[in-house]
């Protein structure tokens, strides 16, 4: 199985024979595709370039969504995905319940 990928020129995933090659291919690139702020509270979504899924089977999963600072107990919420399409949307939802949580901590 291969863990390791780079995009192609199209967005398409292309697998690498090691990390170094991810790392050579990454270097002078911005892997986030998407990053939002909401109330100090940091939603980025990136291509990792390392297959992050548990299985053996099933397409790689090498798009990632975290929550950085300002929301106690959600700092470890992570989201993978198997497309940048896929990996933008689960950034909106992320970002949807930042801001309900950010609401109701101002509500309560």
């Amino acid at each position: 199985m291969t863990r390791w990928y780079v995009l192609d020129r199209a967005g398409h995933p292309q697998p690498v024979p090691s990390g170094r090659d991810v790392v050579y291919w990454m270097s002078g690139r911005n892997s986030t595709i998407a990053e939002t702020e909401v109330d100090g509270i940091i939603v980025s979504t990136y291509f990792t370039g390392l297959d992050l899924s548990q299985s053996e089977t099933g397409p790689p999963e090498l798009w990632e969504t975290r929550i950085f600072r300002g929301l106690p107990g959600h700092q470890k919420v992570v989201h993978h995905y198997t497309s940048r399409a896929s990996a933008l949307a689960g950034h909106e939802s992320v970002v949807e319940f930042v801001r309900r949580e950010v609401m109701k901590r101002r509500a309560g």
